[in-house]
């Protein structure tokens, strides 16, 4: 039996390595005290700075691709952003103020509306000199059991402002409970620049099925209100004008709006949808 025997090296072959000293240690208690304090005021000063751009960095990654390859009007006008499939979706309105869709998954209501001409104040902005603040905010009413009335503990408006995304549940004809966040779907208010020079803002819910309860197939009731507050601007997808006030008046709100002349939506059985595409602005405070 042949056997193999082990490679032998020459001297020549052996390549040369400097030696590096190592770092000297301290050797007394105080030094060595001294040394545990420095290590512990940096570890905090990173988790302070991390802390205090984690939310700009999540923003940020959310708009990276958005801010590359800005859209044009026209592209926007035919598709929709973060992941909103627009050419699938139920188009219920589309003027010179906004365009509202929806969509779903057998995951997911999909959600989304966009302001043309109300995008130049974020959220937040301080108005009207007394120090107040007022900011940018959405509602989109959903009549789930299709009735064409509110119906306690099944009706919900979700609701989009410098918070992130929250709900409130029907208690009865104008009467809702506290505002809750523990939603499990994602939603944000984003500001988009397009390539021809105009910024416009984007309103996108994503709403688990489960969390309201249900399924492809069922008959739901949609209506979605946009506030901005820069410029002074109010609009609905319902067509709804308030009397006294002019048509895209800033001075109503969810609970003027009949239901009667909500959108009629069916949950189709549609495709994937990518979740980590849309923004989640409960990260963003």
């Amino acid at each position: 039996m042949k056997t193999r025997s082990a490679p032998t090296r020459n001297a020549s072959d052996v390549q040369h390595v400097e030696q590096v000293p190592s770092p000297r240690l301290p050797t007394t208690v105080a030094a060595k005290a001294d040394l545990v304090q420095a290590l512990a005021e940096t570890h905090e000063t990173i988790l302070m700075v991390e802390h205090s751009l984690l939310p700009q960095a999540i923003a940020g990654a959310e708009a990276t691709a958005v801010s590359e390859f800005p859209p044009s009007l026209s592209e926007l006008r035919n598709q929709g952003l973060f992941g909103f499939p627009q050419e699938d979706a139920k188009l219920f309105c589309d003027n010179p103020n906004l365009r509202f869709s929806v969509s779903n998954s057998q995951e997911y209501l999909f959600a989304q509306a966009v302001f043309w001409s109300a995008a130049d104040a974020p959220p937040g902005e301080t108005g009207g000199g007394d120090g107040s603040q007022d900011y940018d905010y959405s509602d989109l009413m959903l009549d789930l059991d299709a009735d064409v009335r509110a119906t306690p503990n099944v009706d919900r408006i979700y609701m989009l402002y410098r918070g992130g995304l929250q709900y409130h549940i029907c208690l009865g004809e104008g009467s809702l409970s506290r505002g809750y966040s523990d939603s499990k779907g994602r939603g944000a208010i984003r500001y988009v620049d397009t390539s021809d020079g105009k910024r416009v803002r984007v309103d996108t819910y994503l709403i688990p099925l489960v969390e309201i309860s249900r399924r492809a197939g069922h008959k739901i009731r949609i209506c979605y209100l946009g506030h901005s507050f820069k410029p002074p601007l109010t609009v609905n997808s319902a067509g709804y004008e308030p009397l006294g006030l002019e048509p895209a008046g800033r001075d109503y709100y969810e609970y003027d709006i009949p239901h009667s002349i909500y959108h009629d939506y069916v949950l189709a059985r549609g495709g994937e949808i990518d979740a980590s595409q849309v923004p989640e602005g409960r990260k963003d405070v």
